[in-house]
């Protein structure tokens, strides 16, 4: 997978996995639920329950080369917690 900076690599994919897992453990991306290091092409799947501009851009930072993230949007808790607020 071509970059605006380069190619992403495994070991750059893993380096960001290492960040974001401990940006999770700290309580920094509650929104996060998951994320796994996918290959072919390389790429970091995240599963998010939120789909807020600022959380999203705080998550987007980590990649600092850009196009590794591969984010998944949990329809059911987002969907959950909008029926809360609208109630």
């Amino acid at each position: 997978m071509e970059t605006s900076n380069g190619t992403i690599t495994l070991e750059y994919i893993t380096e960001l996995q290492a960040k974001v897992s401990t940006a999770m453990s700290n309580g920094e991306l509650p929104f996060v639920s998951s994320s796994a290091v996918y290959e072919n092409p390389y790429r970091l799947h995240i599963i998010v329950t939120s789909n807020a501009e600022t959380d999203l851009s705080k998550l987007k930072a980590f990649d600092t080369i850009g196009g590794a993230l591969e984010i998944e949007y949990d329809a059911n808790h987002i969907s959950a917690v909008e029926e809360i607020l609208t109630e």
